[in-house]
């Protein structure tokens, strides 16, 4: 397959792939099976094998893509046999000519070496020459373009990211050097990249035992040496080599470096893996996986953030009552009871004081409702939108409106108008479903055209009018209520959506 792509980042700019003049008749492409082998004792792939310090052996893996390059065109070649070994064929269509091919392509076209997805390995870009004759292609043998740090991390908690900060550059514009056949940094005027970064994307969880984290550099002799770790909260641990001490990384060959993490906390069971920060103090939640019901037996997450019901089900309660017990806040009417504005919903259990009534997927007083003032400062400083999320139901497509809001120090399109479960998680976006609410009968209303939640946070005077606090939005905005046009505000039954800490 042949792309016609000009590369016009700086990385590419100075590969010096040299472009060529064409003939008015374009040369014929044809299918060719290309043989390609990897040089052994490295680790520059997510397919490994062995254990010794320095020297894993480097194995193709299923779904792997090489690209050839001549002048501005690439044709792209996928392996076709060979997964877990060294030798592979690769499968493709291209004109005769001569070509540099490049493994980890889209690594060279961005400048730096970010990783993504939950992979601990990134794909470190590797390089060959082949000549194609009469539809007949050379050996492609790689060599890897840079070495490889291998971090191993001792502790718990969730990392988010990681980012090795040195005295020279570390990322961005870069030539090869084909005799050597490594990535040499150069610096530019207005690039100095002495960061690069390993993005671990929903989050990896440390053990005691090390988790292993390999992150492609150029080969060089490193000082003044800091490792960043940061996890899903915001929470940085950062660790600096001894002062004089040089880290020298050597092209196709591991250097190991061993640290406990500190200060890196644990995603709680069940939430979502973005931090939301809730007033100017910074304190930072997450929020549970789904809306929260009562299933007859226990109270559990909605499995998906969009799901709610459309009429009462005994079996599944996913409206509530505020009241201070939970047998009052799930019933099927409401349950008359005296409570005062120092009261809390039955879902806000603090660690200082957990409600023993109150357990939800297994946990006791771990997740709890956002108080008024958080609801306001969540709205106030986080981007969100009426939206619809959308997803298949075999050969129906279903849509749900609701309230998407971003996580801390994240934005979105505000023309777009709709997402699907996917992309609401590769945003690590939050989705209130409009579930309406109930009456104190139990009819459902406003399902699809409006959402209301419950705070945590009693009025001054719920003593006489036992009335609280709650958020309420459609297409056109939120509002906030201490005052509502039902009689009593806790005999409405209304969604909750739970945070941890």
């Amino acid at each position: 397959m042949r792309t016609n792509k000009f590369f016009v980042s700086a990385a590419l700019i100075v590969l010096g792939l040299a472009s060529c003049s064409k003939e008015e008749t374009m040369p014929a492409e044809r299918q060719i099976t290309l043989e390609a082998n990897i040089e052994g004792c490295v680790d520059t792939k997510t397919s490994l094998s062995g254990d010794d310090a320095t020297g894993y052996q480097v194995l193709w893996s299923e779904g792997d893509q090489i690209t050839l390059v001549n002048g501005i065109d690439e044709y792209v070649f996928t392996l076709s046999q060979g997964a877990e070994s060294t030798q592979g064929t690769f499968v493709g269509t291209c004109p005769d000519g001569e070509y540099q091919v490049f493994y980890g392509i889209d690594v060279l076209q961005s400048g730096r070496f970010d990783c993504n997805g939950s992979n601990l390995t990134c794909p470190a870009p590797m390089m060959a020459n082949i000549t194609v004759s009469d539809g007949v292609a050379s050996m492609a043998s790689f060599r890897n373009l840079c070495g490889l740090l291998r971090l191993t991390l001792k502790g718990s908690g969730i990392v988010k990211d990681i980012k090795v900060h040195a005295g020279l550059p570390l990322n961005g514009p870069f030539s090869i050097d084909e005799r050597e056949g490594y990535a040499v940094i150069v610096r530019t005027f207005d690039s100095e990249n002495y960061e690069n970064i390993l993005d671990c994307g929903d989050g990896v969880e440390l053990t005691e035992t090390g988790k292993e984290f390999f992150i492609p550099m150029p080969q060089n002799k490193y000082s003044n040496v800091s490792i960043q770790i940061s996890d899903l909260a915001g929470n940085i641990c950062t660790k600096t080599l001894k002062s004089g001490k040089t880290l020298e990384i050597t092209r196709a060959m591991i250097t190991p470096v061993s640290l406990r993490a500190t200060n890196i906390t644990s995603l709680p069971d069940g939430a979502l893996p973005s931090a939301f920060t809730v007033n100017d103090n910074g304190k930072k939640v997450y929020f549970s996986r789904g809306n929260l019901y009562w299933d007859g037996d226990s109270f559990e997450f909605e499995e998906n953030q969009d799901a709610h019901l459309t009429s009462r089900d005994e079996n599944h309660v996913d409206h509530f009552y505020w009241a201070k017990e939970a047998s009052a806040a799930r019933s099927k009417t409401p349950i008359s009871q005296d409570f005062t504005s120092s009261d809390v919903l039955f879902t806000n259990a603090t660690s200082e004081s957990p409600n023993p009534d109150f357990t939800v997927n297994g946990v006791t007083g771990r997740y709890r409702t956002l108080s008024s003032a958080e609801w306001r400062y969540l709205f106030d400083k986080h981007h969100h939108k009426w939206v619809t999320v959308n997803y298949n139901v075999g050969m129906e497509n279903v849509c749900f409106a609701g309230m998407v809001i971003a996580p801390d120090g994240v934005g979105f399109d505000y023309s777009k108008n709709s997402y699907s479960r996917d992309e609401l998680a590769s945003g690590g976006l939050v989705f209130l479903p409009a579930a309406g609410n109930t009456l104190n009968n139990g009819n459902y209303e406003s399902v699809a055209d409006m959402g209301e939640y419950w705070s945590s946070t009693a009025t001054a005077t719920a003593d006489t009018d036992r009335k609280a606090y709650n958020i309420r939005f459609s297409y056109n905005g939120y509002d906030f209520f201490e005052n509502y046009s039902f009689y009593s505000h806790c005999t409405t039954g209304m969604s909750i959506r739970l945070v941890t800490e």
